[in-house]
């Protein structure tokens, strides 16, 4: 039996699976400074929303894990962050990504979007990791 997904619901699939596109790609061509300058981006304050609707933070989690199921490149944690970030930019959310190391026995590094104190990206694990940058 096929779930029927609603028209938004796919429309935010394919943003979402095309900004991690766009993510592997920025990732793997340029330098990480020049991949900070999305990061620090910010919504227009002006514009911003105040009150961040969850159901909103849900669709996008949701659509972000769809897309990464879906690729047939290898998504990671930072990918996803960063598309997450660009999506909510987008709807003038305003979003921080983590990064985060630990050392235990092995160095891991691991990225993770947080949007008013949700988890949106990558929260499996990042209590683990040490918090090194926010943008």
């Amino acid at each position: 039996m096929k779930r029927d997904i609603h028209t938004k619901d796919y429309i935010l699939f394919i943003e979402a699976w095309c900004l991690l596109a766009l993510a592997r790609f920025f990732i793997y061509l340029f330098p990480f400074k020049y991949i900070v300058l999305i990061l620090e981006r910010k919504p227009n304050n002006s514009n911003a929303n105040k009150s961040v609707n969850p159901v909103i933070l849900d669709e996008i989690s949701t659509a972000i894990r769809r897309g990464c199921s879906h690729s047939f490149w290898k998504t990671k944690c930072f990918e996803q962050a960063l598309a997450g970030k660009i999506m909510l930019n987008r709807r003038r959310i305003e979003c921080s990504v983590y990064f985060g190391v630990a050392d235990n026995g092995v160095f891991m590094a691991h990225a993770w979007l947080e949007c008013d104190g949700r988890t949106i990206t990558g929260g499996k694990g990042k209590d683990k990791f040490a918090v090194i940058n926010k943008f």
